[in-house]
């Protein structure tokens, strides 16, 4: 694995293992070094859908606690939230049968995500500049060994299979503006903030 790079805020490359934050084979998914991954204690509900979320600092720097908002970042610093689904046992490429699973990701003792068992949909990165924060949408392709930065969004057609009941929907993952609707809590200035990582 490379190193995590940093790149320019008008120049985002357009795969994602380029900025070395998570990598996938087609055969798992796993973690660079120094990538922390983290859970929360109220995570959003997104379509039951599977996320793993995780966080890097530049070497040498740390987060500043802040008491009644998010902990101050240094720039430099990279979010990314992958989202992903289980497999059922009739799975296949052509219709996206998944479970329909109300909990966090997790990790395997490997530290990885068995891409036998998981299928990725998109991994979110929020990444921290001079001037402020700025989102990235990447969405993974058929191979399942790299997604692609899609700044207009995308959108992935999914069955849901509970034991209850089943249903179809169409998956939607955000353009780089619509990130605005949640991650800007004053939407008169679209000024992009984490929102999980707090003390309170």
């Amino acid at each position: 694995m490379h190193p995590v790079v940093l790149h320019d805020a008008e120049q985002p490359p357009t795969q994602l293992s380029d900025w070395g934050v998570v990598f996938a084979n087609g055969r798992s998914f796993e973690l660079n070094e120094r990538i922390v991954p983290y859970g929360l204690n109220t995570p959003l509900f997104t379509d039951y859908a599977l996320k793993l979320r995780t966080v890097w600092l530049p070497e040498g720097t740390t987060a500043r606690y802040t008491e009644d908002r998010e902990f101050d970042f240094p720039v430099g610093t990279i979010f990314s939230k992958t989202f992903h689904y289980e497999k059922t046992d009739d799975w296949s490429a052509n219709d996206y049968r998944v479970v329909k699973a109300d909990r966090e990701a997790m990790l395997d003792e490997h530290g990885q995500i068995d891409l036998e068992d998981y299928v990725l949909i998109e991994t979110r990165l929020l990444v921290r500049y001079d001037d402020g924060w700025k989102a990235l949408p990447y969405v993974w392709n058929a191979a399942q060994n790299e997604a692609y930065l899609e700044i207009a969004g995308d959108i992935r057609n999914i069955e849901l299979v509970g034991n209850r009941a089943s249903g179809k929907f169409t998956y939607v993952v955000p353009d780089a503006n619509q990130c605005a609707g949640c991650h800007a809590p004053k939407h008169s200035s679209k000024e992009l903030h984490p929102l999980g990582p707090k003390a309170w």
